[in-house]
């Protein structure tokens, strides 16, 4: 009689490796004797020669997850003393480089949106118990082709992106999710999207404010943007937001169009001004509500009415979309979407926090609740239905 083989002993950790890659399964066993009640912090790690023995894995093997626990801040290595646990892991002590798709704003009123996030996100990471360094693009990378080559080339030195307007390209998006670099943005990145970003409301602001002008009696709305509602996800909420808000007199009694004005081009307000004096030559396309995407462009507007002689808020609302503080403005009441900026800034640390914890676990969008201030540059009437306490008078009037 035929003797039976005899069974295959068990792997000497006694587990079978499974379908687990062999970096996997050697972070899997780290990962249990990290955990092990024995192990303080200080204790030593068996060697790397001596895992890839036990586990039967190359020491290069071994060596890649000593690197990845180093860099989450879990062990260190001394060279010629071994490898020591840093801390019992509790998911919140690790050391994070997170990149920003945006240099870190000056104090210029334009960049006060990008700034007032920022200080969001540090304030955060101040808080943090984790060692947190920042990496804003540098001013030399503001152009986006440099941008981009800037965000590409330092994906292998941080732990995730937070991506600014007017976004990242799918390739460095998609580059960053490959290599386990988690990628969290500021409003949607597409129509799509439900996913991995923050963002105020932008839909049900402008639903309100459109709702306001046609029980007000506004007749011919602009919505005024800085980039074509192709390219940004956020001008198309707005716009979705104001024509539902107009309702059923769109495009019998009211009208609603949007206008592009290049930033770039009109850093002095002159475009803003010769599309108000084209208006003016063209009384049956002049708007008597006018809704900006920022503050800033809202402010132009504003002024551009006053040097023509026109009555704000009585001939023309002016709304702006950004929610600054614009205490050192000739409009400090200017009426305006209050975005939680700050808030903004604060949960977009926390969800790539999160998704970095996760290993790159994609985490439901946040849209944040808005509401609405100042009420200098829209009607009594408008402010109640906007529920926006009484402003101080702004006299626009000639």
């Amino acid at each position: 009689m035929m003797k039976r083989p005899p069974l295959r002993k068990s792997r000497p950790d006694g587990r079978r490796r499974g379908k687990l890659r062999p970096a996997e399964f050697v972070r899997k066993f780290v990962l249990a004797e990290l955990a092990r009640p024995a192990m303080q912090t200080g204790s030593r790690l068996p060697t790397i020669r001596q895992i890839a023995t036990r586990l039967r894995v190359s020491m290069p093997t071994v060596q890649t997850v000593f690197r990845e626990l180093t860099r989450e801040g879990r062990i260190r290595t001394e060279v010629g003393n071994g490898t020591f646990l840093v801390s019992k892991y509790d998911g919140k002590r690790q050391d994070l480089r997170i990149a920003l798709s945006f240099p870190m704003p000056d104090d210029s009123l334009g960049s006060r949106w990008g700034r007032q996030i920022c200080a969001g996100i540090m304030e955060a990471a101040a808080k943090s118990q984790r060692n947190i360094q920042l990496l804003p693009l540098p001013q030399e990378a503001r152009e986006a082709e440099r941008a981009q080559a800037r965000l590409l080339s330092q994906r292998g030195e941080v732990d995730g992106l937070i991506s600014f307007p007017p976004g990242i390209s799918n390739e460095i998006r998609q580059a960053y999710e490959r290599d386990g670099k988690p990628v969290v943005e500021v409003n949607p990145p597409s129509d799509s999207a439900c996913a991995n970003f923050v963002s105020p409301d932008y839909y049900n602001a402008s639903l309100r404010l459109g709702a306001a002008w046609r029980e007000t009696g506004r007749k011919q709305v602009v919505l005024m943007l800085y980039w074509p509602l192709a390219e940004s996800l956020s001008s198309q909420l707005r716009l979705a937001g104001l024509v539902n808000g107009l309702g059923y007199e769109l495009g019998r009694s009211i009208t609603c169009r949007s206008v592009v004005v290049d930033r770039h081009a009109d850093a002095e307000g002159h475009l803003t001004g010769r599309l108000l004096d084209q208006w003016r030559v063209q009384p049956a396309e002049a708007p008597d509500a006018v809704y900006c995407v920022s503050d800033v462009m809202a402010l132009e507007v504003v002024a551009g009415l006053l040097q023509r002689g026109i009555k704000a808020p009585h001939d023309v609302s002016v709304a702006g979309g950004t929610g600054l503080d614009l205490q050192e403005t000739a409009c400090p009441e200017l009426t305006r979407t209050r975005q939680p900026l700050e808030k903004m800034g604060a949960e977009l640390f926390a969800m790539l926090c999160e998704r970095i914890a996760r290993r790159g676990e994609a985490f439901p969008a946040k849209i944040l609740a808005t509401r609405f201030i100042g009420g200098a540059t829209t009607r009594a009437e408008e402010n109640a239905r906007l529920k926006i306490a009484p402003a101080p008078a702004f006299g626009l009037a000639p």
